[in-house]
């Protein structure tokens, strides 16, 4: 059941049904797998098959079905069919539909409001929101909806529902994010803050946080208004902490920092963060956030903070992910060795050195967008350490996944590539050379392997463009388009095509390992598999982004990095 949950949860939906009617026949008298083969028929569009299936559900078991015939009926007609639904409303439908889900009644609005019904509209909205909770799984849900809700609908009409539901908090987070994508930032804020004054230990959900690196959001402005507030002592804990997640995700992780340690006991006295890892990002900042509500801590930042602590058999303990756990459990041998060298790497700090006197050979490691490699960076220099190599880690804290160079290192591509020489002068003369990447890294693996001389890359579930069109027709990825845009209007993206760079590798080899099935990395995937010098490798069952944990949990991260080094 978990692997179908997956496959709904990432919109597999095909997939999914198959699956769903395997499990049935060696299970035909489950009522939840009919259920689940319901809803993921109606996501298909298939509303009779969907209504049978529904049927089989309540004959086996009716008290676990929830969903009913008109719902079928109502999803039926909003396949974006204005007449239709219109229609419907004027038969009067919804006047006696009170059991409907919220999410429903989020698409009558918008749906109204599109044929210009703007009272059946409000309608809808308020009827939407009397049905979210103050419970997590229920703004869990909501924030799924709101997210496909026209922006200019809910900064119209979510003012007048607040009159209705006024200690409604999940309504004025909506109001909120709508506010931000419509550039309402001061609105915005006073949404926010009256969120936090109803409900002072609630957070945004990760699905509204994760939209703002989609959209075009004038965060300057915001980030100018917040300020004021945090300055005259009306701010919140969590309007730091967004503040510090902007600055971070832009890539000025040194005003984070500033941010973080001037604001430190106001942080202290409301210690819940916003977004994962934000105890371990705070904790590699030298500050300490101790939490009053353990249970609150999610099990990735305990993890990450007690690998940065060097409490690794704590570390084991925090994760549920067995790759994650196999990974450290491979690491502990070494670890006992001596051999580890980076125990707490600094935020502020772009590229980070880490190597021996003499070294084996120098391996430059490129972060993903989200400046890891799934793995803590010290946890990865455990097994480089065993290996002989100087390591180079490299962020870049201009945003543009390093395509316009690394600040640190040089103004540009160009003088980052003489930046990159100069370290390989410095620390590994007539020394092999490697690349190692992750996502967008792994890209970066790719491009600037080819320009230093690389013996060999090593990527993990690589990007292959950056081209914003050819990402979206060619590979249908729609990740980070923030910093796509900026770097398809900053950069000259005719020196960044992956194809001339695996071309300029010649017969030097590129190992990428990618996960199976429709997903943004398998498509990736086959660009790379064009081109002859490319090993891919590729993860069956696994279709997930984590491949370097796979990977290492499969065939061992030593032999990983051996075989791909020819070591």
């Amino acid at each position: 059941m978990r692997s179908l949950k997956v496959l709904i949860r990432d919109g597999a939906f095909i997939p999914a049904i198959e699956l769903c009617q395997k499990l049935l026949e060696h299970d035909p008298n489950n009522s939840y797998l009919w259920l689940a083969c319901s809803e993921i028929l109606q996501k298909l569009e298939r509303f009779d098959d969907s209504r049978d299936s529904l049927r089989a559900a309540k004959r086996l078991n009716g008290d676990a079905v929830t969903t009913t015939d008109r719902e079928i009926q109502l999803a039926r007609a909003m396949k974006d069919d204005a007449a239709e639904f219109t229609a419907l409303i004027r038969k009067g439908f919804l006047c006696d539909q009170a059991d409907l889900k919220h999410w429903y009644w989020m698409r009558v609005s918008t749906l109204a409001w599109q044929a210009g019904e703007k009272p059946v509209a409000l309608k809808a909205l308020s009827e939407a929101f009397a049905r979210y909770h103050v419970c997590e799984a229920s703004r869990l849900e909501g924030a799924q909806a709101i997210i496909n809700v026209p922006a200019s609908l809910l900064v119209e009409l979510l003012p007048f529902v607040a009159r209705q539901l006024p200690e409604n908090v999940f309504l004025y987070e909506a109001l909120f994010f709508a506010r931000m994508l419509e550039g309402q930032s001061s609105l915005a804020i006073d949404a926010f803050l009256e969120a936090r004054r109803l409900a002072p230990k609630n957070r945004l959900s990760k699905q509204l946080l994760e939209c703002f690196k989609r959209e075009e959001i004038d965060w300057d402005v915001f980030e100018t208004l917040a300020l004021d507030y945090v300055a005259d002592g009306t701010a919140c804990a969590e309007l730091i902490w967004l503040l510090v997640w902007y600055r971070q995700y832009s890539g000025r992780v040194p005003d984070a920092v500033v941010l973080l340690k001037s604001n430190v006991d106001l942080l202290r006295a409301e210690p819940l963060p916003l977004f994962m890892g934000a105890l371990d990002f705070a904790s590699s900042a030298g500050i300490n956030l101790k939490q009053i509500e353990e249970e609150k801590v999610s099990p990735m930042a305990a993890f990450q903070k007690a690998v940065n602590e060097d409490r690794w058999q704590d570390a084991i303990a925090h994760t549920d992910n067995e790759d994650l756990k196999s990974f450290v459990r491979q690491a502990l041998p070494l670890l006992d060795s001596g051999k580890a060298r980076l125990s707490h790497p600094a935020l502020e700090e772009e590229v980070i050195v880490s190597g021996p006197e003499r070294p084996n050979g120098i391996v430059f490691i490129f972060t993903g967008l989200a400046d890891a490699l799934i793995v803590p960076i010290n946890l990865i220099d455990v097994f480089l350490a065993d290996l002989g190599l100087t390591a180079v880690y490299c962020r870049d804290f201009q945003r543009m996944i390093g395509c316009n160079g690394i600040k640190s290192l040089g103004n540009d591509f160009d003088e980052t590539i003489d930046g990159f020489k100069s370290l390989i002068a410095e620390y590994g003369e007539n020394k092999p050379v490697f690349t190692m990447g992750n996502s967008a890294g792994g890209y970066l693996a790719g491009i600037y392997g080819a320009k230093i001389g690389a013996q060999a890359s090593l990527l993990f579930s690589p990007v292959y463009s950056v081209d914003a069109a050819e990402l979206l027709d060619r590979f249908q990825d729609k990740r980070a388009r923030v910093v796509i845009r900026r770097i398809n209007k900053s950069c000259d993206l005719s020196r960044l095509r992956m194809s001339d760079a695996l071309e300029e590798m010649g017969n030097r080899p590129v190992t990428a390992y990618v996960p199976t099935g429709n997903n943004e990395d398998a498509r990736h995937a086959q660009g790379f598999a064009s081109h002859a010098n490319v090993k891919i490798h590729e993860l069956d069952h696994f279709t997930g982004h984590a491949t370097i944990t796979r990977a290492a949990g499969q065939r061992g991260f030593l032999n990983v990095v051996k075989d791909a080094y020819g070591l």
